[in-house]
């Protein structure tokens, strides 16, 4: 099974380019929970996409 671990820290540059090494497909990310912010900068984090007031932790 292909996996990888994600935290906070995590670019979103560095996300996307797990994704396609690991699965072969391309990944989206958004800005906010409704897609309708557009598409995250590639040198944000995932901690600053989070929506205000959620928790989270790492993720594998």
């Amino acid at each position: 099974m292909a996996e990888f671990n994600l935290d906070g820290r995590t670019k979103v540059k560095t996300l996307k380019a797990n994704f396609k090494k690991t699965f072969g497909a391309t990944l989206r990310v958004y800005k906010s929970e409704s897609c309708k912010g557009g598409f995250a900068d590639d040198d944000a984090t995932l901690a600053s996409l989070r929506a205000e007031g959620k928790k989270a932790a790492n993720l594998k």
